[in-house]
């Protein structure tokens, strides 16, 4: 199962440039289909990513797709062995599933970001 961090729940969403606070994640498993869920963790004071993480992992996910990932929310997912790759040249969903089918993204082995609040 793949998830991606997305703007809105059309069939085509814009990517958002946030990890553990967007507020919704599509869903993707092995034959394409799509699913989207909700994310509680933009309301909390700190540790969205890490509770993100977990509810991701928590619905299968084994590989996340996102621009922006903060140290604690990628050494969660080193933990649960959650493979994360960048985003690349992107700007929507289709083009993101094509370049990752094809695969052109890169894999992240670090964080982009020391973490913490910054401008959205």
């Amino acid at each position: 199962m793949i998830a991606v961090p997305v703007r809105d729940k059309g069939d085509n969403p814009q990517l958002e440039e946030r990890f553990g606070r967007s507020d919704i994640f599509c869903l993707i498993d092995g034959a394409g289909n799509r699913k989207f869920i909700d994310n509680e963790a933009p309301a909390s004071p700190s540790g969205a990513g890490v509770q993100t993480v977990q509810m991701l992992a928590d619905e299968g996910v084994k590989t996340v797709i996102s621009p922006e990932v903060g140290p604690k929310a990628m050494t969660a997912m080193t933990q649960l062995e959650i493979k994360v790759f960048h985003i690349g040249e992107a700007a929507n969903l289709s083009e993101l599933l094509s370049l990752y089918n094809d695969g052109k993204l890169a894999e992240r082995t670090a964080p982009s970001h020391g973490g913490g609040l910054r401008k959205a």
